[in-house]
C-alpha cells in the first residue's frame, strides 16, 4: 500500500530520470497531476497555507537549470 508521507526527509531522487533513462510516463503522469491538483482546489475552496509564504523556502526545479 502507498501513502504520502509528508514528513519524510528530502531525498533528492529524479523523479521521472533524466536522458536515455526518461521515463516515457512523464508526460502524460505530469498532465494528470495538473488536473488532479487543479480539481482538489476547486472542491476545497477553503484551503489556505498553515504558515505565512515567506515561511516556505524557495527551492528552484532540477529542470530549470536547463
Amino acid at each position: 500500500m502507498l501513502r504520502l508521507d509528508i514528513t519524510r526527509l528530502d531525498n533528492a531522487h529524479l523523479a521521472f530520470g533524466r536522458g536515455i533513462h526518461y521515463c516515457p510516463g512523464a508526460p502524460p503522469a505530469r498532465l494528470e497531476g495538473q488536473i488532479a491538483i487543479g480539481a482538489a482546489l476547486r472542491r476545497l475552496s477553503g484551503l489556505a497555507l498553515a504558515v505565512p509564504p515567506a515561511r516556505i523556502p524557495w527551492r528552484p526545479a532540477a529542470c530549470a537549470a536547463r
